[in-house]
C-alpha cells in the first residue's frame, strides 16, 4: 500500500505528489504540465527522478562549511532525506520546497528570500 510522502509545491501551488510503500519505493505523479512549475517536466516520476530532486535540495557535499551547516541542523550526515525534512527543500535558486502530510505550511512560512 502506498501513502503520500511529501507535496512537491511552486509557491502556494501543488506541482507534484510522491508516494512511499512499505518498501521504501518511490512514485510520483505531477499536478501541472507547465515545465516551469514542476521539477519533473514530461517522463515517469520514479524513484531516480525523485532522489535527484531530494539531492538538488541539498548543499554542495564540497562545501567548506558544511560540518558547520549540518551541525547547525543537528545532523552528523548529509542525508537528502533528512535535510529535506528539516529545511523543506528550500533554495535560494527556485521557488520549489516541500510539504509533508502532517504540515499546514505555506509558501510564506518556508521561503527565503
Amino acid at each position: 500500500m502506498k501513502e503520500k510522502y511529501f507535496t512537491i509545491c511552486y509557491k502556494d501551488e501543488e506541482s507534484a505528489v510522491v508516494f512511499r510503500d512499505e518498501k521504501a519505493n518511490y512514485t510520483g505523479e505531477s499536478y501541472t504540465k507547465d515545465p516551469l512549475k514542476t521539477p519533473f517536466a514530461g517522463g515517469k516520476i520514479d524513484r531516480k527522478r525523485i532522489d535527484a530532486f531530494l539531492r538538488s535540495r541539498c548543499p554542495n557535499p564540497a562545501r567548506a562549511d558544511l560540518r558547520e551547516l549540518l551541525e547547525h541542523y543537528g545532523l552528523d550526515v548529509l542525508d537528502p532525506d533528512v535535510w529535506c525534512r528539516k529545511t523543506h527543500g528550500v533554495t535560494y535558486d527556485d521557488f520549489f520546497w516541500i510539504r509533508f502530510p502532517d504540515e499546514k505550511l505555506t509558501w510564506d512560512d518556508v521561503r527565503v528570500r
